[in-house]
């Protein structure tokens, strides 16, 4: 029943009216079967990462992926990834999860598209790989952040509080300053604490800078 229910789902982009067709929403119903092991439902879950236009069921059916066809899933979402628009609101987006994904399911196989990603990433997708590396791969924070250790433009509206604990006054928060807290988190030879103005933070990020030409991380 499940596996005939899951063949016949429309898992386009067009969530509105896909929704009423199924009668449930398609993300939620094949995130609780996803856990299966039965092979019928796994099958059905395989056709659906295979056919699926939307993101989130993509992130969601990798998970009954065939070990013996390991490259063809990795590469698919390696497509899905690359053919994401630049712009967007939020470093949290679909980018972020996609990556997060492909790194928690793919490991070290994951690295060249991480590096891809970051060749002529907006700004916006610069801050994703900021909060990606944070959560996982930290170890490749100081090769694919370091470069963005001296873009100074403001991370969107962002900002941090100049003296800790007290609420003013604030400064804007950059890129800088975020991919350097990533790489502090991940190399504890490395320091960065957002506090002080500008040019306190500039100090920090020199220091880094400095350390990782040496090699001394």
């Amino acid at each position: 029943m499940i596996a005939v229910r899951l063949h016949h789902l429309d898992v386009g982009e067009d969530v509105m009216n896909r929704e009423v067709t199924n009668g449930v929403r398609a993300d939620e119903f094949i995130q609780a079967v996803a856990w299966s092991k039965e092979p019928i439902i796994r099958a059905e879950l395989q056709k659906t990462f295979e056919i699926t236009t939307d993101p989130e069921i993509l992130k969601i059916t990798v998970v009954a992926k065939d070990a013996s066809h390991a490259d063809s899933y990795r590469k698919r979402l390696e497509e899905f990834i690359a053919n994401l628009p630049a712009d967007g609101t939020s470093p949290y987006g679909t980018g972020y999860k996609l990556l997060v994904t492909l790194g928690q399911e793919f490991g070290m196989a994951a690295k060249p598209a991480y590096v891809r990603y970051m060749e002529h990433a907006s700004l916006r997708q610069r801050r994703s790989m900021c909060r990606v590396l944070a959560e996982m791969h930290g170890d490749w924070s100081v090769e694919l952040l370091g470069p963005v250790l001296d873009d100074t433009r403001p991370a969107e509206g962002w900002d941090y509080q100049v003296i800790p604990g007290q609420n003013e006054p604030r400064r804007p928060i950059r890129l800088c300053d975020e991919a350097a807290e990533t790489i502090a988190r991940n190399f504890p030879k490395l320091s960065y604490k957002m506090a002080g103005e500008h040019k306190d933070l500039d100090r920090q990020i020199a220091q880094m800078r400095d350390q990782i030409s040496r090699h001394d991380y």
